[in-house]
C-alpha cells in the first residue's frame, strides 16, 4: 500500500491492528486500531502516542471530543466507491467536531474523487501500488479551479 498526501508519496509510520491478543502486545504506538478493539480497549490504547481508529464506511462513529483528542489520524474506508457516508463523516470531524489531525481515505476510492476527498477534509489517500502511476497521472491534471465553490 502507498499513501499519498498532497499528490505525493508519504512513508506511512502506522500498522493496522485488526486483533489483539489477551496479553495485548499489539497495542503500542504508531498504530491504527479498527473501530471495535478502540471501543473495547480504549483505556489501554489512549496511554500510547500517535493513535487512531480505523472505521468502515458502513459503521456508525460518533467519536466524544475526547477521543478525538487521542486521535492522531482516523482512516475510513470506503467499501464501494459509491458510498457517500465517509465523505459526510470527513466533514463532520472537521465541521462539527473541529477534528485537526489527519484523515485518511482508503478502499475502493477512484482517482477523479480526489478534489472531492479534498474539500470534505481528507488529507491522505492509501492506495494500492499498482495503482500509483495512474494515481498520480490523475492528479496532474486537476484543475485548482474549482466549479462549484463551498
Amino acid at each position: 500500500m502507498i499513501i499519498l498526501k498532497k499528490g505525493v508519496e508519504e512513508k506511512c509510520i502506522y500498522r493496522v491492528i485488526k486483533t489483539i491478543s489477551k496479553d495485548k502486545t499489539e497495542i503500542a504506538n504508531n498504530s491504527i486500531f479498527n473501530l471495535e478493539i478502540w471501543n473495547t480497549f480504549k483505556e489501554d490504547i489512549t496511554k500510547f502516542d500517535n493513535i487512531g481508529t480505523f472505521i468502515n464506511s458502513d459503521q456508525k462513529f460518533d467519536p466524544s471530543f475526547k477521543d478525538l483528542e487521542f486521535l492522531k489520524i482516523i482512516q475510513i474506508n470506503f467499501l464501494t466507491f459509491k458510498d457517500g457516508r465517509p465523505f459526510s463523516l470527513a466533514k463532520n470531524l472537521r465541521k462539527k467536531k473541529s477534528f485537526k489531525n489527519q484523515i485518511r481515505a482508503s478502499g475502493h476510492i477512484l482517482p477523479d474523487q480526489h478534489s472531492f476527498l479534498l474539500r470534505c477534509g481528507f488529507d491522505s489517500i492509501e492506495i494500492e501500488k499498482d495503482d500509483k502511476d495512474l494515481w498520480l497521472k490523475v492528479l496532474e491534471m486537476e484543475s485548482e479551479e474549482k466549479y462549484q465553490p463551498f
